[in-house]
């Protein structure tokens, strides 16, 4: 069957792409909030650089 594969891909690739920004999320909704401004700081300009990366 060759229409199989790119459904199983497309699949694969969704359920990663979810699971990523699962993970995305509740790592920014876990430090985010702290506030601790020498903590936070950092971190948010990590965020945005990682962003700015990704983009």
């Amino acid at each position: 069957m060759p229409h199989m594969m790119p459904m199983m891909w497309t699949l694969t690739l969704l359920s990663s792409m979810i699971i990523l920004f699962f993970t995305l999320s509740m790592i920014y909704f876990l430090f985010i909030p702290y506030p601790s401004s020498l903590y936070s700081l950092p971190l948010k300009k990590y965020m945005k650089i990682k962003w700015i990366w990704k983009w």
